[in-house]
């Protein structure tokens, strides 16, 4: 077993059950009571994306609480961490090797950063963990509060203040004199 350490089962999910009829390259099979092709053992959409189950575990640790978000890149999850007790964000990387390579460089570059702004002063988002689970590279990261379009969405798209825009302009002032060094 890959996880010595289980922390969550994910027991009161609507689990997805594991095709375990690999063709060829072991990823892609015939489920025959649906009808279709299976990528990744039923654990992928036909966009590569994983199919997030709520209350279901991810790497026997973490808890999927609610999509946040998706993108080309795969989507963010909320998350309970059951070995720490935080909620976190966790990002799970489409299955393709293109998205994988970008990944992984985008955890070197938060590494050297976060080892940069140690105190947490320069508004770097904290990547907490890594891994990979179910073919997907996964990045945990500190849980923020809104993000720009959540806050224009609250305000009905009027704007923002001026001294609104000023703290954001500020911190992004901070992670840019990090950068810089």
């Amino acid at each position: 077993m890959r996880y010595p350490d289980v922390y969550f089962l994910g027991l009161s999910a609507k689990k997805i059950s594991p095709v375990n009829k690999p063709t060829n390259n072991g990823s892609s099979v015939y489920n025959t009571s649906k009808m279709e092709v299976c990528e990744n053992f039923g654990f992928d959409d036909s966009q590569s994306g994983y199919v997030v189950v709520l209350n279901d575990h991810i790497a026997y640790r973490y808890e999927v609480i609610k999509v946040l978000g998706k993108g080309s890149f795969g989507q963010v999850v909320h998350a309970h961490d059951h070995l720490t007790g935080m909620n976190v964000a966790l990002k799970i990387i489409r299955n393709e090797d293109r998205f994988s390579k970008q990944a992984k460089e985008e955890i070197r570059i938060l590494q050297a950063l976060n080892e940069q702004d140690k105190e947490s002063k320069h508004n770097v988002v904290r990547l907490l963990d890594h891994f990979i689970f179910r073919r997907h590279v996964c990045m945990v990261f500190e849980l923020l509060d809104l993000n720009l379009y959540e806050i224009l969405h609250r305000n009905d798209f009027r704007g923002l203040s001026q001294e609104t825009v000023s703290g954001f302009a500020r911190g992004i002032l901070e992670c840019l004199e990090l950068l810089y060094r």
